[in-house]
């Protein structure tokens, strides 16, 4: 006696289960994305509001401001690493009048960005 051999999937199950795989794949990889920007754009004001601190520090120290590309945080040893830069898009922070800003997100580190 033989067994009985089976049909298969045919092309629309097939067609039916990879759309019920993809629809979850396509909701995390949005939720994904959503979550990097917000992540990057915390660490952009984290940054902004440490730098800002350093500023302070300088103005106390020195009695006015340093150079608008911050180059004198660096230079003596306030930011030792070098300027940093946001983390969405590499542009560098920059001061404007007393407050630290950040390019891309036009805003600065005593608002919160």
């Amino acid at each position: 006696m033989q067994g009985r051999v089976g049909r298969g999937y045919g092309i629309w199950e097939t067609l039916v289960a990879l759309t019920c795989c993809a629809i979850p794949v396509v909701i995390a990889t949005g939720r994904l994305l959503q979550i990097d920007t917000t992540c990057k754009s915390t660490c952009c004001n984290s940054t902004a509001a440490e730098i800002q601190r350093q500023v302070d520090r300088f103005q106390d120290q020195f009695k006015h401001l340093p150079q608008r590309d911050l180059a004198d945080l660096h230079r003596l040893g306030y930011l030792p690493t070098g300027v940093p830069v946001c983390p969405e898009d590499g542009v560098r922070y920059e001061l404007r009048g007393k407050t630290v800003a950040c390019p891309l997100h036009q805003g600065d580190a005593r608002a919160g960005i």
